[in-house]
């Protein structure tokens, strides 16, 4: 610092060096801060190429597929592309949904042709083994019968 006796203006062209100098640390301390934010921005939009990288490739991936002929292994996917994906993506699926019923609905009617056959072998059976023990049951009485009368 200067002395009492110092000249007024030297004293305001120190006072405001000190001030420019705390700006000047204020405004390097900001730079700084504004870097980091840069780098994290640029690894935000490097990852952010690399997700729209990974996710055209699985649209190209499931177009091949299904069979999507609108999409290649050179397609730029962009937003109308990326839209048409998915509207084909859920009419296979709805087209999946319906083979899948019918399927099931095919199934279902054969399950219930084949439980019917069982149940008209059980109830066959069932008549056979009734009619099986009727004879047997004539048989014995009729042994008894000749045994009696002889």
């Amino acid at each position: 610092m200067l002395s009492k006796g110092s000249n007024p203006i030297l004293l305001d062209c120190k006072r405001e060096q000190e001030e420019l100098a705390s700006d000047l640390g204020k405004f390097q301390r900001e730079k700084s801060k504004l870097f980091v934010e840069i780098g994290k921005l640029q690894n935000e939009a490097e990852l952010y190429k690399a997700n729209l990288k990974k996710r055209d490739s699985k649209i190209i991936q499931i177009s091949e597929l299904y069979g999507f002929e609108e999409f290649t292994s050179d397609s730029q996917v962009d937003d109308d592309l990326y839209r048409t994906f998915f509207e084909r993506i859920k009419q296979k699926l709805t087209q999946m949904m319906e083979e899948a019923k019918e399927r099931k609905r095919d199934f279902e009617d054969s399950e219930q042709k084949l439980q019917g056959k069982i149940d008209e072998l059980r109830a066959s059976k069932t008549k056979l083994e009734h009619s099986e023990k009727i004879k047997r049951e004539t048989i014995v009485n009729n042994q008894t019968f000749l045994l009696f009368l002889l």
